[in-house]
């Protein structure tokens, strides 16, 4: 299971990440835990034209940030956790979403965890296929954030999908990915 960008809602369990890309819009990102060297990692996925992808060099321009931003909904603290990565070859920040409770809270805290240690962010591209169109490593510029964050988030009490959903919803009406990149240090 994966969490997505702004565009879509989650992706069922039955179906892999890659098919779940390839039936939204380019542009989408999510992320997932996969094995990388016989480690379980998680890796960064978009879904952008192939022949855009082919076309870049070795080297890219990336930057990563990872915030998280506190808000009331019904009475409750809700942390919604966002990663966002700009991917200047494309001029594009893809926007990735994290719910560290609900249905995926688990799944979601393992991830956290790899994330606070692992030296390295994936970030695959797809069109169609589960094969990756191109593929980069980057220093993981975000390690330290959910390092630091995984023991604030376990101290708040749990919230739902629902709630999770809502608060979300509310920052992206505020504010488009340029002012999220803004706001996160």
């Amino acid at each position: 299971m994966a969490v997505t960008s702004r565009q879509a809602s989650t992706h069922s369990v039955e179906e892999y990440s890659w098919q779940f890309l390839q039936r939204m819009p380019y542009g989408l990102a999510v992320w997932d835990v996969a094995l990388v060297a016989g480690a379980r990692t998680v890796v960064f996925m978009a879904r952008e034209p192939r022949a855009h992808m082919q076309a870049l060099p070795d080297r890219v321009d990336v930057r990563w940030k990872g915030g998280s931003i506190g808000m009331e909904i019904a009475g409750r603290r809700i942390m919604p956790v966002v990663v966002l990565v700009d991917f200047r070859p494309l001029a594009t920040i893809y926007e990735i979403w994290f719910n560290f409770y609900g249905e995926a809270g688990p799944f979601v805290q393992e991830a956290f965890l790899l994330l606070g240690k692992q030296d390295y962010l994936y970030l695959f591209f797809h069109d169609y296929g589960p094969s990756p169109v191109r593929g980069f490593g980057f220093q993981n510029e975000v390690k330290h954030f959910f390092r630091g964050n995984y023991g604030i988030l376990k101290a708040l009490p749990e919230w739902d999908d629902r709630d999770f959903e809502e608060a979300k919803r509310r920052l992206q009406d505020r504010h488009g990915v340029e002012q999220l990149w803004g706001m996160l240090r």
